[in-house]
């Protein structure tokens, strides 16, 4: 336990987000061309709040990802690939070292956030919370616990609508770790840059 924690606080010094005078900034295209922005813009006060919480800025854009930019995508395509987990809402393509897209599966989005819709925004904002992370960390992975999860209980459902579901202190350190590495334009390493579903 003692090891982690240095191995956090030693982070925190050079980590954007962490150990500044302010919070890092990320920008977030949400595209107005599908149903991304009727099915997630309740979510953006409450996922902005939650990234805020570990020395993250949101800055939320209407309209698609800038080719080239350092900045992360969300769009929704009507029906998941085939390809797709079985309880998989997103696929983020972590391969490109400028910009991230993250491909929401509408079918599957509608009725999570049909079966999840008290209160308004709470089930949205942790759909986005949970793939920017992945976008963030650059990696495909999940946490046994947290906003990372790979599949949410019933007492996560309770702990997001108290606002109390947060990411992990390693996921935490995985996202300014991600956007250091996205800043410096290092690219990821060959098994980590492939396309991650859930």
């Amino acid at each position: 336990m003692e090891i982690k924690l240095v191995g956090l606080l030693l982070g925190a010094a050079v980590l954007p987000g962490l150990g500044q005078s302010g919070p890092a900034t990320v920008d977030v295209y949400l595209s107005g061309r599908d149903d991304s922005l009727e099915l997630l813009r309740s979510g953006r006060p409450l996922a902005s709040e939650i990234f805020r919480k570990i020395g993250i800025h949101l800055t939320w854009h209407t309209g698609e990802l800038p080719a080239g930019q350092k900045a992360f995508g969300i769009r929704t395509v009507e029906q998941a690939p085939k390809s797709a987990g079985l309880e998989a809402l997103a696929a983020s393509d972590l391969s490109n070292s400028a910009g991230v897209e993250i491909t929401m599966y509408g079918d599957r989005l509608h009725l999570f956030l049909k079966a999840h819709s008290t209160p308004v925004g709470v089930a949205a904002a942790y759909v986005l919370a949970h793939e920017l992370g992945h976008a963030m960390q650059g990696v495909a992975r999940h946490s046994a616990i947290g906003i990372m999860k790979a599949h949410w209980s019933d007492s996560d459902f309770t702990e997001m609508v108290f606002h109390q579901l947060a990411f992990t202190p390693y996921d935490i350190e995985l996202i300014h770790r991600g956007l250091a590495e996205r800043v410096a334009g290092k690219s990821l390493e060959p098994d980590e840059s492939r396309p991650m579903r859930e």
